[in-house]
């Protein structure tokens, strides 16, 4: 099976696709990419940033333009997400632009002012960001859909394998679960963070620094609860077909 390499810059998208996976002690740099991810309609190739005159209101607050055009360092790709096939791939970078590709023909279908979270459906057709809510956009028209959100800043969003659930990670707050076509939230995963559905979408796996926690996706019961620590989670990766957790902490993966 062929693995992947993606890597990423300020300025564009480099995909590396190896015959050979090898492990880190035996690589000494970085391969180059086999294709470049850019706009080839882009003039501003190099990166230029533009300061308009500074002023102070009669609040003494500073005031003036600014805007960033190509490569800064203040433009970040910030999230990635593939569709099921691999044919679609959208960014998600600051400050807030979400571009969507064409992969196989290393084109850019569509580019939004957003968020910065994004998500695909497995079919590529819709596309989730974080912005003015929660945004979906139909990849195809481009039409918009918004679901109101109240909650802290969005960290990250991810489909099951329907399109038609999705979960949101937000900072400080426990997973939310959103039923896409209705628009409602369907359930708060208590004691629950990072959480990822598996492939199949019947369980949602997640947990926080004492608590692993399965959730049963048809009625939200939990499975299971084991526990977890002592340090603080920063992610899952869950692949329940075969019984398999792995629990990203501060100091090591578990």
């Amino acid at each position: 099976m062929k693995a992947a390499l993606v890597f990423v810059t300020t300025l564009f998208l480099s995909i590396h696709a190896s015959s050979q996976a090898e492990s880190p002690s035996s690589q000494t740099a970085f391969p180059k990419p086999d294709f470049v991810l850019h706009d080839a309609k882009r003039k501003e190739e190099k990166p230029r940033v533009v300061l308009g005159p500074m002023k102070t209101d009669s609040s003494g607050k500073a005031t003036g333009t600014f805007a960033v055009y190509g490569g800064s360092s203040l433009i970040q790709v910030s999230s990635l997400s593939f569709s099921g096939d691999g044919k679609l791939l959208a960014v998600g970078s600051t400050p807030n632009v979400v571009d969507v590709w064409d992969v196989e023909n290393r084109t850019k279908l569509r580019s939004l002012n957003a968020g910065t979270s994004v998500a695909l459906t497995p079919d590529g057709s819709v596309l989730a960001t974080d912005g003015k809510g929660i945004q979906l956009f139909d990849v195809s028209s481009g039409k918009l859909k918004t679901i109101s959100w109240t909650g802290g800043t969005i960290w990250r969003l991810s489909f099951d394998n329907s399109g038609t659930r999705l979960l949101v990670r937000a900072n400080g707050e426990n997973d939310a679960v959103f039923d896409t076509n209705s628009g409602q939230r369907v359930t708060t995963l208590t004691n629950t963070q990072e959480a990822q559905f598996s492939h199949d979408g019947s369980l949602a796996i997640g947990g926080n620094a004492k608590h692993i926690i399965e959730w049963n996706t048809k009625d939200w019961s939990q499975v299971r609860d084991l526990p977890n620590g002592p340090d603080y989670l920063t992610r899952f990766a869950a692949y329940p077909e075969k019984d398999l957790i792995v629990v990203g902490g501060s100091r090591s993966a578990r």
